[in-house]
């Protein structure tokens, strides 16, 4: 998440299971399988307007995942007695940033 917010374009292997949420393929990062992959991606990143555009989508990424935009809606969460929001914190984070971001 720190990379992210920061403006990177992160690579991801499914061992991190935090990349399920905060990466989405060829949008803000990379989510790499296999040797193969990690050889693509790698490659991918050295075009510097491929790590610019990617970069611009992390950092909004990375400012809707943040502590700050997750804490007002835990706090309605839990004030509701978990009866809260129908959709998941993720899910809105992702279409906020999204509408943030026009390709």
């Amino acid at each position: 998440p720190e990379a992210l917010a920061a403006g990177l374009p992160v690579l991801v292997s499914p061992r991190v299971g935090a990349g399920v949420d905060l990466v989405r393929d060829g949008y803000n990062g990379t989510r790499v399988t296999t040797d193969a992959d990690w050889d693509e991606a790698l490659l991918r990143y050295r075009d510097e307007g491929v790590v610019e555009r990617q970069g611009v989508r992390a950092r909004v990424v990375g400012e809707e995942m943040s502590a700050e935009k997750a804490a007002p809606w835990l706090i309605e969460v839990l004030g509701t007695g978990g009866a809260g929001p129908a959709r998941s914190f993720v899910a809105d984070a992702w279409t906020r940033a999204f509408a943030r971001v026009a390709d």
